[in-house]
């Protein structure tokens, strides 16, 4: 585990250097960055395709070319890791998105067995449950304080779901009972494009609200727990494309083919809410990614350029003022752990985030 201070210029190894990246930040962009450490660089990850922060500040990571899940303390230290490939408890088929819920358990959505696994704050297999249809696409999974689960992606499973990117379940002994759908789904001309592209990412915020970051157009939806729709934040400037412009599906009498198209043109990514519950948004774009930051009322108030290293946005440990990301080192798959400081009339604030 390695942190870097801004101050000093270091990190040759990692072939970029976030104190250069930061000390020519913009001072308008309300979110000024004091170190940033990398965690897990020894845990040979064959991949970081999800991960989110606990209440308590631990980190949970999916790795799903490994079939496991890892857990950090707060400072990065390995805690346990859990999960193999197969069909016993705790093991996996294809292990895709992850959660941890208000009560500590964490929840790890099985693509390959339509299914969702419970593991308990320590890591023990609590139990698994069965979706009573199955998605084509899932973008993220989210574990409501009522034992609701939400998942976000594309299915075609009946006419209640397909035209909405948001869907509640409810466990019912060992399977899931499907309660209600709603939010918009992406802007496709060919709906097929949707089962390779998905909806969009939907995380919980701290007061329990819902944020949905529609996968084009760029629309951040805030939803009440229920589902009921509270604000939509757009940027005065929406972003040129559609998901047809990223997946190409041609049709012939041989049968249909899906390649990825790879226009210069800017996707989104990932959506979260950190200090003073500002909500960060990334686009992902050929010359790199940004970040954009909206206030509370939803309003841009900035956007800056990040490294290209530092991928998807985790989560963010209010307590500690601690924004966790996926990120590369030498092209390997590693946690950065960002201690970040709110920036309020010019002045950083000294009494942390706002509740």
């Amino acid at each position: 585990m390695r942190t870097f201070w801004l101050s000093l210029l270091l990190a040759p190894s990692l072939g970029w250097s976030p104190a250069v990246v930061f000390s020519q930040t913009n001072a308008s962009f309300p979110l000024s960055i004091n170190s940033v450490t990398v965690v897990g660089e020894n845990e040979e990850f064959g991949s970081i395709i999800a991960g989110k922060v606990g209440a308590n500040g631990n980190v949970y990571v999916l790795d799903h070319m490994n079939f496991r899940v890892t857990a950090f303390s707060p400072d990065g230290r390995v805690l346990w890791k859990v999960g193999r490939a197969g069909r016993g408890p705790g093991e996996f088929q294809l292990p895709y998105r992850l959660d941890v819920a208000p009560n500590g358990n964490i929840v790890v959505f099985d693509f390959g067995a339509s299914e969702v696994t419970t593991l308990s704050p320590s890591g023990t297999f609590v139990g698994r449950v069965r979706l009573p249809f199955s998605f084509r696409q899932v973008d993220n999974l989210v574990a409501l304080a009522n034992g609701d689960l939400l998942i976000s992606g594309f299915t075609t499973a009946n006419d209640r779901v397909t035209q909405f990117g948001i869907h509640r379940f409810r466990v019912r002994g060992e399977q899931l009972e499907h309660i209600a759908s709603f939010g918009p789904l992406p802007n496709a001309r060919d709906r097929e494009v949707l089962a390779h592209w998905g909806a969009g990412n939907v995380v919980r915020t701290s007061a329990g609200d819902l944020l949905y970051l529609l996968r084009l157009p760029y629309e951040v939806h805030r939803y009440d727990s229920g589902g009921r729709e509270r604000a939509v934040y757009r940027p005065r400037t929406p972003l040129r494309a559609v998901p047809d412009d990223f997946v190409r599906i041609e049709r012939t009498a041989r049968g249909t083919a899906v390649s990825s198209a790879q226009p210069r043109l800017e996707r989104l990514g990932s959506v979260l809410e950190v200090a003073n519950r500002w909500v960060v948004a990334s686009r992902i774009g050929p010359a790199g990614t940004t970040w954009d930051l909206f206030d509370v009322s939803g309003r841009l108030v900035a956007s800056r350029a990040i490294p290209r290293e530092w991928g998807a946005l985790l989560g963010y440990d209010r307590a500690r003022n601690v924004l966790w990301l996926a990120g590369t080192q030498d092209d390997a798959p590693v946690l950065l752990r960002l201690v970040v400081v709110p920036v309020v009339d010019g002045r950083r604030s000294r009494g942390g985030p706002s509740r």
